[in-house]
């Protein structure tokens, strides 16, 4: 008999648990180079084009919108908003 649970499963048991709807304050320092990179692993992740889904699987429209809020405030306080934009119409 196989132990092995889908990990959506798992991700949504944890992120159900006590405290994690607590705020945490981060002062975190990163490279532009960083920046650009969460957030394109965040659009990912994120899109219909990853064909697994398992990150969207866990996600609620709430989530998604806050999500989509932090992508944007890192964006801007990395002044990426632009080279991101293009990279985006590029891709397409």
């Amino acid at each position: 008999m196989s132990n092995s649970k889908e990990p959506s499963v798992l991700y949504e048991v944890a992120l159900s648990g006590p405290g994690m709807d607590t705020t945490v304050k981060l002062d975190l320092r990163i490279s532009c180079k960083y920046a650009l990179l969460l957030v394109m692993g965040l659009d990912q992740a994120m899109s219909n084009s990853d064909p697994t889904g398992s990150f969207r699987k866990i996600l609620t429209e709430e989530d998604q919108t806050r999500l989509e809020e932090i992508k944007t405030e890192i964006l801007k306080k990395s002044k990426l908003e632009g080279l991101h934009l293009k990279l985006k119409e590029y891709a397409k």
